[in-house]
């Protein structure tokens, strides 16, 4: 094999105990987890427009960012243009996360979505296995100094859920009968607080965006633009 060949990831294992029914997907680099029944519930939330819902899961990374096996997914996600910033590392991670989970295809990267008028963007789409396509939007959930507070949740889960809800109102060239927004953090009560939060939201927010929340161990390098 050539080097530097891109190879699509395909290990799952499922394991279940009695205590807790855990489902452990195991890829190159990093291991995914999340409560069985709320993975079920999570696919069954996605194919169900006009609902919306919180789902939890971990994500525990052993390299770093350059030495993780990318599907070929998720190095299209890495290798494309996109809006700026310093998020790529985080996109492609969540679009590892959506395909494991739900065994979704890359549909659209970032700048390859088209919208009019132009506004509020999603980072990326994709295709569910049945062929619904839908939109995901990627953000962080941190506070560089001090707790992170009800306030800050609110804050952030107001802008994202507006912005999906403008997006998917211009998006042109596909259609997203509902949106993923998934939120990564590096600390476990930082997680608990959004779900709260997110239940004290407007219904019009919430109502048709499913909220993935991924706790992330041992990856500093996807909240502070780190290689390590």
């Amino acid at each position: 094999m050539a080097a530097g060949a891109v190879l699509p990831v395909t290990g799952c294992t499922t394991v279940k105990s009695r205590a807790d029914h855990v489902t452990l997907i195991c890829a190159q680099g990093y291991d995914l987890t999340m409560n069985t029944a709320t993975k079920f519930a999570f696919e069954s939330n996605l194919m169900s427009p006009l609902r919306g819902g919180v789902f939890q899961s971990s994500l525990y990374v052993n390299t770093q960012f350059d030495k993780i096996v990318l599907s070929v997914g998720a190095s299209r996600v890495r290798d494309t243009p996109n809006a700026g910033g310093t998020s790529v590392a985080s996109e492609v991670m969540s679009f590892e996360a959506m395909r494991l989970l739900t065994g979704a295809q890359v549909s659209r990267t970032e700048m390859e979505l088209e919208y009019y008028p132009r506004g509020k963007i999603t980072d990326y789409s994709v295709v569910m296995p049945n062929g619904v396509r839908m939109g995901v939007s990627v953000t962080r959930a941190l506070k560089y100094r001090g707790t992170f507070t009800r306030t800050d949740a609110r804050v952030l889960l107001e802008k994202k859920l507006f912005g999906i809800t403008e997006s998917t109102r211009t998006v042109v060239g596909e259609t997203w009968p509902k949106q993923v927004l998934h939120v990564l953090v590096h600390e476990a009560y930082v997680a608990d607080v959004l779900a709260a939060e997110l239940e004290n939201l407007s219904a019009d927010l919430r109502s048709n965006t499913t909220v993935l929340i991924t706790l992330v161990h041992n990856a500093k390098w996807m909240f502070y633009n780190m290689r390590g």
